[in-house]
């Protein structure tokens, strides 16, 4: 029986912690994988918008890759910009990181992006942790747009993020990381008793610590598709953890186009 499909909600290319995840090799490594989608962003985004659309473009041709665009909203004309790229590559999400882009996620400040999505039917992906970019200061927004989806990255600062979650039906919970800082999946385990199950996306941060060849040597504890999949099924319930590995991305990925 073949394994069943994965749809991963959180990818990068780009550079990134002195080392650099090129489009060929994240290409010719996810050929091999049981991952049918990988949403993916540039990370070189942080310092360079030119190297990261040319990197997006890079993986233009990959059927596996689901390209974002990550916003800086300090950076004047992102929108035209981001029009731009749009004429060669669909692109149905945007990517916000205030901690690697140093700025504060005060409403006023991100108010045109949520404006921007609204306005052109795209989703948000926002990363979140417990400095800088604490779900709870998303709130504001969050209930002024609540046509605009908006996916909670790593879905950190689990109280936060499900408080969150629970309150607003347009809110995502993506669980990159949470098996490997919760081996048990404690905040995913608490997440299917206080939210929508559609509400929850699978991700891994792909591809920190995968074993692509020529970053072996970096890796710590190697992670791979086929292990966090098998983790997610013998620790959640039957029907939970299709949905959250496939199911739910996919259905997601259809009201923006596949």
């Amino acid at each position: 029986m073949p394994s069943q499909p994965i749809i991963d909600f959180h990818g990068h290319t780009g550079r990134a912690h002195n080392t650099h995840y090129e489009p060929g090799e994240i290409s010719r490594y996810l050929a091999t994988q049981p991952v049918e989608r990988v949403l993916v962003s540039s990370l070189s985004a942080v310092f360079s918008r030119r190297e990261a659309e040319a990197e997006l473009l890079a993986l233009a041709a990959d059927p596996k890759v689901v390209p974002l665009y990550w916003v800086n909203p300090y950076r004047g004309g992102w929108a035209h910009h981001l029009a731009r790229l749009h004429e060669r590559l669909p692109i149905r999400g945007i990517k916000l990181h205030p901690t690697a882009d140093i700025y504060e996620p005060e409403p006023g400040f991100l108010r045109p992006v949520w404006e921007h999505c609204r306005a052109q039917r795209r989703f948000l992906c926002v990363h979140t942790d417990t400095f800088r970019s604490s779900p709870d200061r998303l709130t504001s927004l969050i209930l002024d747009y609540p046509d605009v989806d908006v996916v909670l990255i790593h879905m950190d600062d689990p109280i936060q993020s499900l408080f969150l979650a629970m309150r607003c039906p347009n809110v995502y919970l993506e669980t990159s990381w949470v098996e490997r800082k919760w081996e048990n999946l404690a905040p995913l385990k608490i997440a299917l008793r206080a939210v929508s199950l559609e509400q929850i996306l699978f991700g891994t941060d792909f591809p920190y610590e995968f074993p692509l060849p020529s970053h072996v040597h970096r890796i710590g504890r190697e992670r791979t598709y086929a292990d966090i999949a098998e983790h997610y099924r013998e620790l959640l319930p039957p029907a939970a953890a299709p949905a959250i590995l496939y199911d739910n991305a996919k259905a997601f990925l259809a009201r923006y186009g596949g």
